[in-house]
């Protein structure tokens, strides 16, 4: 782009991994409009990790380790502390809690966007919908509509992948992943579907099944229990080690969470189970599958999710289910896994 940008601050502090990866799209369109520009990110300790050895990234300022997402003063006084010590052309947020949007406001920097979140839409995902706004600001080339955010892997982060495949499962079979966890109660699939997925993967579909335990390691051994002899636990272990594991894999299932966003950003087929959460607005893209209850829950439609009764209780409105998602059948998510095996 014509303009003479030198440095610019993407301050991503919306909450979860996935949160940043939704953002990841806008991130890697602003970097690629401006090239000979130094693209700063502003994130927490932990998702920096997923971005560490992004080319296009020059460097990444975190908050305090011990803080955590919801420690929102300490956010804000590394954001305030940022902009004291360096000098930034452009300063973009995703957030504006905690007066983070009024710390970019007055920030000094020529162009300033400090709430893309709250200026989004459901005519697009929020994820082609950061990438649009900045469009119109005139920060983002129009050329980079729709780019798809990937996870940058080195070569020998995936030749550990490939070595503990190896040295961990039996023969030479292709492997799926599921990620039985979820956040929030609200968004959980039954247990026993999970099971019953994993049986149909390892039996008919032939395949070594690879659960992801996270810090769920008593749900992750019910399910494999269940499976059988081809299931097998994926230790808890980085994010980086966790997004090189998951790019061998021939498809990657479970509800919208963060571990699904890591899935389809570095290219695995995802099937994603959308119940509370609206697939309209926070579905995947490409290499993907958003499976929507299809329940016309008013709840759901609401943009802003915290505005969800279910949301904010854990209790779904329909007193007969426990959460929408279970209107989701395991046959259906065989369905989709047959057009890619």
């Amino acid at each position: 782009m014509s303009e003479s940008i030198q440095d610019i601050l993407f301050v991503e502090l919306v909450g979860g991994i996935g949160d940043l990866l939704i953002a990841l799209p806008a991130i890697h369109a602003t970097a690629r409009s401006h090239p000979d520009a130094r693209l700063n990110v502003l994130t927490f300790p932990a998702h920096a990790e997923l971005i560490e050895k992004d080319p296009l990234i020059a460097r990444i300022f975190t908050t305090p380790p011990e803080g955590g997402s919801r420690d929102y003063l300490s956010q804000t006084e590394t954001l305030r502390d940022v902009l004291a010590s360096e000098r930034f052309d452009v300063v973009v947020s995703d957030a504006s809690y905690g007066g983070i949007d009024r710390l970019v406001e007055g920030s000094g920097a020529r162009r300033k966007v400090s709430h893309l979140r709250q200026r989004s839409s459901g005519e697009e995902s929020i994820e082609e919908r950061l990438v649009s706004l900045l469009v119109d600001e005139g920060l983002v080339d129009a050329a980079f509509r729709g780019l798809i955010g990937r996870i940058a892997l080195s070569s020998d982060e995936r030749l550990w992948a490939r070595v503990w495949l190896c040295n961990n499962l039996p023969g030479r079979k292709r492997s799926a992943v599921i990620h039985p966890g979820a956040g929030m109660a609200i968004k959980r699939w039954p247990t026993e579907r999970f099971v019953s997925l994993g049986k149909w993967l390892a039996q008919e579909a032939e395949l070594n099944v690879i659960i992801s335990a996270g810090d769920e390691n008593r749900l992750a051994e019910e399910i494999a229990l269940g499976v059988g002899a081809d299931a097998f636990i994926l230790p808890k272990t980085g994010l980086r080690k966790f997004a090189a594991m998951v790019a061998e894999a021939v498809v990657f299932a479970s509800v919208d969470t963060g571990p699904a966003r890591v899935a389809a950003a570095v290219g695995t087929y995802a099937i994603v189970l959308f119940g509370p959460s609206w697939a309209g607005l926070y579905g995947l893209r490409e290499s993907s599958v958003n499976l929507q209850s299809p329940r016309p829950c008013p709840e759901r439609m609401r943009f802003n999710f915290a505005e969800q009764s279910c949301w904010q209780s854990g209790v779904c409105i329909y007193p007969e289910i426990r959460s929408c998602v279970e209107d989701i059948g395991v046959e259906m998510v065989v369905s989709e896994i047959r057009k890619v095996l």
